[in-house]
């Protein structure tokens, strides 16, 4: 009842709320029942994926966007749904928000980490102070981990949420993140609402504490899957350059190929390289990229896996890498080398095939993505 009251007592009246008892009807209360503008959809029995439930409750609503709200969550009181349904009417494909996240029913709020960036701001709800929790800018970093990811409220527009294909109706839990993820890649406006406008209630059966046995793999399934394509995108919306360091890199040069003065680096890309460098020239090669990328800029490597698999290196290679070769650039807590000025955020590492052949030998070689830390507010431990 207090999901449906937080719809209610908005000032924005044109919505409509679909439900999907899955098979339990009768427990939708009267009040509800009553309110035209509630629309209770059967046919869902057979359905027990969580992406299925919600395509289905797509697939049946009227509206120009679908909103996410959780049965036992509320939207901020007064203007949320007009705050939303303007990004909407602009032209944004997808309006994400703050969230104040509260324990249970006593409006008490359930904090975050700041250790891993998050920031709070006060908010005033039903005459009680709650602490929303600002989300952080869209990149890359942010998307590809649900914690960081846009927030709610999520509201897709009708035509964006089906450009990217909608809820994948064969994915239980990170069902959200994974959609989220091929919005963005639709190139469809993305809009911060910039202020809280979801109350989220915290307890021991939410999804992401009762089912993590399953959220992280899925989570960790999502990132390795689109990961390099954000990091693209993003550097296509922001104008940003993406070098690539080929074959004809010099590599005791001071200068980046593909790299001009003024322009601004999203991301550095070294494919299969970097075995090529001599081992002398690494940290000279870190911190040359890391010179040349902005502020939370991405640097991707791929090396061959020595890991017990050491055909793969070329004949002719210099050095040896492994995830674990780039620690040192990513936790302060390691020792530091005196001409060492770079300083990055492990984001990932996994193993790949570089084609067809290698595949065929199982000859894998590891992909390994960082972003630059230069003082800027960033999602996640700022070391390992």
């Amino acid at each position: 009842m207090q999901t449906y009251h937080s719809i209610r007592h908005q000032t924005h009246k044109d919505w409509e709320w679909v439900l999907v008892p899955n098979g339990k009807e009768g427990a939708v209360p009267d009040e509800i029942r009553k309110d035209r503008r509630v629309r209770v959809i059967t046919g869902a029995e057979s359905l027990s994926n969580v992406g299925a439930l919600k395509r289905f409750a797509c697939d049946n609503a009227k509206g120009d966007a679908f909103i996410e709200l959780d049965h036992d969550d509320l939207l901020m009181p007064g203007e949320s749904l007009a705050v939303i349904d303007k990004h909407i009417k602009e032209g944004a494909g997808f309006v994400y928000s703050d969230a104040a996240c509260f324990k249970n029913d006593n409006l008490r709020t359930q904090h975050y980490a700041t250790g891993h960036g998050w920031a709070f701001y006060p908010v005033w709800v039903y005459g009680r102070k709650l602490d929303a929790s600002q989300t952080f800018p869209v990149s890359p970093r942010s998307m590809c981990e649900v914690y960081y990811a846009p927030d709610h409220v999520r509201v897709w527009e009708r035509e964006a949420y089906y450009k990217a294909g909608g809820h994948d109706p064969k994915m239980s839990v990170g069902d959200d993140h994974d959609l989220m993820c091929r919005t963005y890649l639709t190139g469809r406006e993305f809009k911060y609402t910039g202020q809280c406008n979801y109350l989220y209630r915290f307890h021991q059966t939410n999804t992401y504490r009762a089912r993590q046995a399953e959220l992280q793999p899925q989570v960790a399934k999502n990132r390795i899957k689109y990961t390099s394509d954000l990091i693209r995108e993003w550097c296509r919306r922001n104008g940003l350059t993406v070098a690539h360091v080929d074959d004809r890199f010099d590599w005791y040069d001071n200068h980046l190929p593909g790299v001009e003065t003024g322009q601004k680096v999203g991301a550095i890309i070294c494919d299969y390289l970097l075995q090529f460098c001599p081992p002398q020239q690494v940290m000279h090669f870190m911190n040359l990229c890391w010179d040349n990328l902005i502020p939370g800029g991405y640097l991707e490597l791929r090396v061959p896996t020595t890991a017990g698999n050491a055909a793969t290196l070329h004949h002719h290679a210099k050095s040896q890498h492994h995830p674990t070769s780039f620690l040192p650039y990513c936790d302060s807590r390691l020792k530091q080398h005196p001409q060492q000025r770079c300083r990055f955020q492990f984001i990932q590492s996994y193993d790949l095939y570089k084609d067809d052949f290698h595949k065929k030998y199982d000859l894998k070689y590891t992909t390994i993505q960082m972003a630059a830390l230069k003082g800027q507010r960033h999602p996640g431990k700022q070391c390992i």
